[in-house]
């Protein structure tokens, strides 16, 4: 039995604890554990199979009863995983005269967005606290600048993201966590350029909305209240 098969519920319940540990300890416990679940070996298997992660599989099994947790520890496990790729990179994606820095930096993007897009299955609905991981998963994108735009899967699904919280955005939307994170994710999304192109019908958005502005030329701008 694998680290993920045996310990991955009871890792996580501690890598994302409902009170917080002393630092020390809350490192400890995070560096052991993503050591071992994004260490150079997985990682190769990972970039040879992106939709073939072990990790997700059994992310997918443990949502079904603790979606919670699992949702809460989807943009720490991103950061992660940047972080791991990124020490790495030198062994994941070679040396030498065919492999500048330029190109070592964009296969680094792409395989952190692979990432970033295998987290999307565990989003299916993104109702409620979907969103507000979905928002946390958009600020390691963002800061760790890992979208670009000839990234043409990464841009469909950002684009997806936009379609998806204009929709819940819309007259018949209610309620506070509906309101309030689809909005951060646009925020977020605002904030992050190249922006993903898109295509929406201008009904979605009345002149008396106070929480939308314009699309323009395919770019969706934010505006905070």
């Amino acid at each position: 039995m694998t680290f993920l098969q045996s310990h991955l519920k009871n890792w996580l319940h501690v890598f994302r604890p409902k009170r917080p540990l002393p630092q020390p300890t809350q490192k400890l416990v995070e560096d052991c554990g993503t050591e071992t679940i994004f260490n150079l070996d997985i990682l190769r298997q990972t970039q040879d199979a992106p939709r073939e992660n072990a990790l997700f599989s059994q992310l997918k099994n443990l949502s079904s009863k603790n979606n919670t947790l699992v949702l809460s520890s989807l943009s720490s496990l991103f950061s992660h995983f940047a972080r791991a790729v990124k020490t790495y990179q030198g062994a994941l994606f070679g040396q030498g005269s065919k492999h500048s820095p330029i190109t070592m930096v964009e296969k680094f993007r792409g395989m952190c967005m692979n990432f970033f897009m295998s987290a999307q299955d565990l989003l299916e609905g993104t109702e409620g606290f979907a969103w507000a991981s979905q928002a946390d998963l958009l600020r390691v994108v963002r800061h760790d600048n890992l979208f670009i735009d000839s990234q043409t899967a990464a841009k469909a699904v950002l684009a997806s993201i936009v379609e998806a919280a204009i929709q819940t955005l819309g007259p018949g939307a209610s309620g506070k966590l509906t309101i309030t994170w689809p909005r951060l994710c646009l925020i977020v999304l605002q904030t992050q350029k190249p922006l993903p192109c898109f295509s929406v019908s201008p009904n979605w958005c009345k002149p008396t909305t106070t929480w939308c502005s314009p699309l323009f030329q395919g770019y969706f701008l934010v505006c905070f209240m």
